[in-house]
């Protein structure tokens, strides 16, 4: 697309202004802290270079959306044997305070996805919530300015979501012992008899 001198210098300057709604955007995508400089650079590196071919300048925030989402994706990929969206039980015994000290020999029981099948089953938006601070290490001010709500209502939120979550994993910790019991139960019940008709 052919454009003069004077458009390509506005839109350069237009640019220039969304640099806020980029740097939001890599939170939206959940890019960690340590690589946010990098995607915002590579979004912008990417948005200059083919300036000329963007046809309208109306659409240039989904222009930047998706060129933001590319580059998000990128690095996602880049580190996704150290940033799979998969909790480790060590992590969230520490994060989430899910269990008590004295429930350690639990820990084994409960992997990534066990926990995030437990945070499906909370209300919105505190699966969301937790993920952002748990898993992309979101802080609660980050959280609540990428989610539109107010600190407070985030903070309450996710102190909430962490209680019902402990209450949920100590329910099924409970559950299989009982089940683990019963099993047991029964193999000694069939040995007993066993035994006496012999």
């Amino acid at each position: 697309m052919m454009i003069t001198e004077e458009e390509l210098a506005a839109r350069k300057a237009l640019l220039c202004e969304k640099y806020d709604n980029v740097v939001k955007l890599t939170y939206h995508f959940g890019v960690l802290d340590s690589d946010r400089d990098d995607v915002v650079q590579e979004v912008f590196i990417a948005a200059y270079t083919h300036l000329r071919q963007l046809r309208n300048v109306a659409s240039m925030d989904s222009w930047l959306y998706k060129i933001t989402m590319r580059c998000a994706g990128k690095v996602h990929k880049r580190n996704k044997k150290k940033f799979a969206c998969e909790l480790q039980y060590e992590s969230c015994l520490e994060a989430l305070e899910l269990m008590q000290e004295h429930a350690y020999e639990l820990a084994a029981e409960f992997g990534g996805k066990d926990i995030f099948e437990l945070m499906g089953e909370l209300t919105p938006p505190a699966p969301k919530i937790l993920q952002l601070r748990y898993v992309h290490g979101l802080s609660m001010v980050e959280i609540a300015k990428l989610l539109d709500m107010n600190y407070n209502s985030v903070k309450t939120i996710e102190n909430r979501a962490r209680k019902v979550l402990r209450k949920m994993i100590e329910e099924r910790s409970e559950a299989r012992d009982e089940t683990r019991c019963g099993t047991s139960n029964s193999g000694s019940t069939k040995k007993s008899d066993g035994y006496e008709e012999l």
